[in-house]
């Protein structure tokens, strides 16, 4: 099969996951898994879900977006669902950097560097500082659509909302994409932006802090 598999792809570096030890015996903090099992209403709504497999779900998520806008206040039009955040930033990718490219940076998460690979994305990795934090000046008047994991995975440090917003203010050509998957961690998200600049995306996710992995 190999033989016919496009050569650009075929030259890919596959992202490499962090060791996965035996389930049960270690909290497998690399990955952040929640180590408690589910609340028992998440439990049983989630039995009440299996009763439903049959029958394919509402693409459009209504029930999960109004629930998810009266407990977060977003607007209904301003939220999507994907099969996790994964698939969002893939989609970033896909959509937002074709003529631009991608500037990111250079220890961070992972699969910014696959996607862009995969998607045939030019690249622009930045450095951190000496001291592992991101430098916003370093992302302002990027000719690229720009991705911060904040807090940044592995480092654990954050931008402060003032920080972002000026990565924003000095971009206003350039999506920017901030991936909060950590942010529960810190207490704090940017998200509040999001009426405020119309090139801000924040992605998000069930897993990590929400144990819905």
């Amino acid at each position: 099969m190999s033989s016919y598999m496009d050569s650009r792809l075929a030259a890919l570096s596959a992202y490499v996951p962090g060791e996965q030890p035996e389930p049960g015996r270690f909290i497998k903090l690399n990955t952040n898994e929640f180590p408690y099992p589910p609340a028992p209403n998440v439990a049983e709504a989630t039995k009440d879900a299996v009763a439903k497999m049959n029958l394919y779900s509402d693409l459009n998520c209504k029930e999960l977006k109004t629930n998810f806008t009266k407990v977060f206040g977003f607007d209904k039009g301003n939220v999507i669902f994907t099969n996790g955040s994964d698939e969002a930033l893939y989609l970033c990718f896909l959509t937002f950097c074709g003529t631009k490219g991608a500037a990111f940076a250079d220890l961070t998460y992972g699969f910014y560097s696959v996607y862009a690979d995969l998607c045939g994305i030019k690249k622009n990795i930045i450095p951190l500082k000496d001291d592992f934090s991101i430098d916003p000046t370093d992302y302002y008047n990027c000719n690229e659509t720009i991705f911060i994991a904040n807090p940044n995975a592995p480092t654990g440090l954050k931008l402060a909302d003032a920080d972002v917003e000026n990565i924003l203010i000095n971009n206003p050509n350039n999506i920017v994409v901030i991936d909060e998957a950590y942010a529960d961690f810190s207490n704090e998200t940017c998200a509040g932006l999001v009426d405020k600049y119309n090139n801000l995306i924040i992605v998000g996710t069930f897993s990590k802090s929400r144990g819905m992995a």
